[in-house]
């Protein structure tokens, strides 16, 4: 009787329904908005961190304040990218940069100045000419001498005849400099091209002629502008810079490099010539904020047309909204 009775109860059932499970409306796992509102969070920090460690890798001159405010050097001039629609901006450029010059030089107490720049490919050359010429807008007699003796680009600037140059004229034992040097077919612009290249270019400046041609110079023109190699290239710049009263190096936006720009001036400094000033050359303003608003502003004012585009306008345009004709780009004579 025991065992039917266990039996029994064994048997029995106490379950009861509570509440009937209904299938789930959505899955519990993944939570998709979670992982969207995650992955946007990660990849806007995995970007921001990405952008600023290419700021930190990337050395070159991307804005001119780092040449005042880092590098101490007065900026002389910022010289934009030559295209179709900054062409004016470049000649205003160059006014600037001969008001700069002006006072610099002490309303023309130091005549002689040097171009020079760290490394090749600078726009060095394009820039002494171009200031040359910008000097004689005001009537000045100007001479532009190419130092250049190794890869000399001046004649083919003004489609001269290399020889005879300064390489000559500091090899014969003539003084007269007639026949070394011609107009350069600008007004008061004289250019005297570099010659054939020497044996030992840095011995053939650092002579007494030499010094008493720059003598000469001074006395005969307002202005000497002298192309030079780059500084970090050969020795020439350095024994150039012991015979003239100013220095000037150009560096390219995006392109010269911070340390190397440190080392030229290092170089200038171990003989005592310091840099007076440096030319942005290249400069694109519409990259940034500052010079893309202004220049917009004042663009149609000035020259009574529309303002070059800035980056968000080349977008659109490149996204085939409108057309725009290329123009090509690159530093030209004024």
């Amino acid at each position: 009787m025991r065992e039917v009775d266990l039996a029994s109860n064994l048997l029995s059932n106490a379950v009861q329904v509570v509440d009937r499970a209904d299938a789930p409306s959505q899955p519990s796992k993944p939570k998709k908005k979670m992982a969207v509102l995650l992955a946007f969070l990660f990849g806007l920090m995995g970007s921001v961190g990405f952008v600023l460690l290419l700021q930190a890798v990337d050395r070159r001159i991307k804005d001119p304040d780092v040449l005042e405010k880092r590098l101490g050097l007065p900026l002389f001039g910022v010289i934009p990218l030559s295209t179709s629609d900054t062409r004016a901006f470049a000649a205003e450029a160059f006014l600037n940069l001969r008001t700069s010059l002006l006072y610099a030089s002490n309303h023309k107490a130091k005549r002689i100045w040097m171009v020079t720049s760290p490394s090749a490919a600078e726009g060095k050359s394009t820039i002494a000419a171009n200031v040359a010429i910008t000097l004689t807008s005001s009537g000045d007699k100007v001479l532009l001498v190419d130092c250049d003796l190794r890869k000399p680009s001046l004649h083919s600037f003004f489609k001269k005849d290399r020889q005879p140059g300064l390489a000559e004229y500091l090899s014969a034992e003539e003084e007269s400099i007639e026949g070394y040097c011609a107009p350069a077919g600008k007004p008061g612009l004289w250019l005297m091209t570099a010659g054939k290249t020497p044996a030992n270019p840095p011995i053939l400046l650092d002579t007494d002629k030499f010094r008493r041609f720059l003598e000469s110079a001074r006395t005969r023109f307002e202005w000497v502008i002298l192309d030079t190699p780059p500084v970090l290239a050969v020795t020439d710049p350095l024994v150039l810079a012991a015979h003239v009263e100013g220095i000037l190096t150009v560096v390219r936006y995006r392109s010269t490099p911070v340390p190397l720009l440190e080392r030229l001036l290092m170089e200038f400094g171990r003989i005592e010539k310091p840099v007076d000033g440096a030319i942005l050359n290249q400069f694109e303003w519409a990259r940034h904020y500052y010079y893309n608003s202004y220049y917009y502003k004042h663009y149609r004012y000035y020259y009574g047309k529309e303002a070059p585009a800035g980056f968000w306008q080349k977008v659109v345009r490149a996204a085939g909204f409108k057309k725009r004709k290329a123009a090509a780009a690159g530093s030209v004579l004024l």
